[in-house]
């Protein structure tokens, strides 16, 4: 038995067959890559894809507006000559049927668990692959391979950092893609050792690799992993104040002001929740809450929570229960009230100078 599914959009529709599977969570599934025409590869995630070529990466973020913004990932100094190849072929085949003249149909395209590159560098191979949403790429260092060698370009980004974290931030127009600390390690006589690895900035869009004290007779493994992060938003603007994490299933709240009223195309900006019709307000607008789950990659609901004038979430909390406790401000005198306590009646700027604290549970 297969399991088919098909995704239509308005003029592209991609159907994938897998073979069945015991279990099926969508939100696990292994990172594949698709084989493309020029020798490239290419893995998508929400709101974002990541293409391999002989000569680096591209990735791209879709924005708030849908529009595409795009930074590319190059070896410096390395190897015109590298060879990119498919590894590990999955059973799964894509077919795409573009609008209505069959020339311009793909069917039986072969989808890759692993791509390699080899010898980007004299000794040095990278290997890329993912699970759960997350791209890793190993760069697999030959016995003697001096790991300084490898320098990462990322054109098209307006800056390259290091957070606190350790972790390699790259900037777009359009998001953030973030690079976790990278893990070294080498395998000798069949066991892991881990090797110190971090990262170091050389210049405003450049990058290396910072490796402690290892064994140079045996060879080395650099293991950077890839997010991709993107927008919440609407079609006018807003501002996340506040951000939870319910202790139970590691489910997302954010909170905070928005004047908007639709995402994109018609559709609206809050849904599934408690309040689904923007209030009012032209500074600040409504406070909102919204709950993703805990890729982040599903949105459980969103919903206005404000009056006639301006309203604003500020701080956040989650039970393990998922009830969120939201704190802000109002200038609404038809704020959403619910058995209040209350200390005299709304005077126009406040409301009694009291602050307000809002308990607010996803309608059943």
């Amino acid at each position: 038995m297969k399991l088919s599914t098909t995704f239509f959009a308005t003029v592209l529709a991609t159907a994938i067959t897998l073979p069945a599977l015991a279990a099926l969570n969508p939100g696990n599934l292994p990172l594949w890559f698709e084989a493309g025409r020029a020798a490239q590869f290419t893995a998508h995630a929400p709101n974002s894809q990541f293409t391999i070529t002989t000569t680096g990466a591209e990735f791209t973020l879709r924005q708030a507006d849908g529009q595409p913004t795009t930074a590319r990932m190059t070896f410096v100094g390395g190897s015109l000559k590298t060879e990119v190849a498919g590894h590990n072929q999955l059973a799964a085949k894509i077919n795409r049927f573009i609008g209505s003249e069959p020339a311009q149909w793909q069917t039986g395209i072969a989808t890759f668990a692993q791509v390699r590159l080899e010898q980007i560098y004299p000794g040095v191979n990278v290997v890329y692959y993912g699970s759960q949403e997350k791209l890793e790429y190993d760069f697999e260092l030959a016995a003697g391979v001096n790991p300084e060698i490898i320098a990462l370009r990322f054109d098209g980004a307006k800056k390259v950092s290091v957070n606190a974290a350790g972790e390699l931030v790259v900037a777009l127009t359009g998001g953030v893609v973030t690079q976790h600390p990278p893990v070294a390690y080498q395998t000798i006589a069949g066991q892991r050792t881990p090797v110190t690895a971090g990262y170091k900035i050389l210049d405003s869009h450049t990058a290396a690799f910072s490796i402690g004290s290892y064994d140079r007779s045996q060879p080395l493994v650099i293991d950077p992993v890839l997010d991709f992060t993107t927008y919440f938003g609407g079609n006018v603007g807003e501002t996340a104040f506040a951000l939870a994490v319910n202790p139970t299933d590691d489910s997302i709240f954010i909170a905070g002001q928005t004047i908007s009223k639709l995402v994109t195309n018609g559709v609206p900006f809050a849904m599934d929740g408690a309040f689904t019709n923007f209030g009012g307000g032209t500074l600040l607008g409504d406070a909102f809450v919204a709950h993703f789950n805990s890729s982040g990659d599903t949105l459980l609901y969103c919903t206005y929570l404000g009056g006639s004038s301006e309203d604003a979430a500020y701080a956040l909390a989650v039970d393990a229960s998922g009830h969120a406790f939201v704190a802000g401000i109002t200038q609404s005198a038809n704020f959403p009230t619910n058995n209040p306590v209350t200390h005299g009646g709304f005077n126009g700027g406040k409301i009694s100078g009291l602050a307000r604290l809002f308990h607010f549970s996803r309608r059943q």
